[in-house]
């Protein structure tokens, strides 16, 4: 979860006793339950939206939220996150505790064979570069 940067210090238990505490999640995002029922458990006030961050204009306006004090947090992807306050210097803070883990991953079952084939054409066909540049990004 995404705070402003002077509310670095909070964890989950300490939101539980303030009196409001905001938290914008994602709209249109299968939001586990799990996720929700650490929200309603700390009695955050959930502020649904649609965010989408098409550019780097986009994701600092996401964060901007935060820094302007409109809301208490973002529930975010923690790399994600983590990686965008580091280059973009914001006054976000990333809480050391999880509202949520879930392990990702990728495979397919023999009916999807298919589509695991075309898949694996595609991802052969990205260039070194195109692999260097995304690999950059992520760092």
């Amino acid at each position: 979860m995404a705070v402003n940067v002077n509310n670095q210090f909070l964890t989950l238990e300490k939101i539980k006793s303030l009196p409001l505490f905001s938290v914008v999640i994602a709209q249109k995002y299968p939001n586990p339950k799990a996720a929700l029922n650490t929200l309603a458990d700390i009695n955050a006030i959930i502020i649904k939206r649609s965010y989408y961050e098409g550019s780097d204009e986009d994701t600092k306006a996401l964060f901007d939220i935060l820094s302007s004090n409109r809301v208490d947090a973002v529930l975010v992807d923690r790399r994600w996150a983590e990686k965008i306050v580091t280059q973009f210097n914001l006054p976000v803070s990333i809480l050391p505790e999880l509202v949520h883990s879930q392990r990702q991953f990728i495979g397919y079952s023999d009916r999807n064979h298919e589509k695991a084939v075309i898949l694996s054409g595609l991802l052969k066909a990205v260039s070194e570069q195109e692999i260097h540049a995304i690999e950059m990004d992520y760092q």
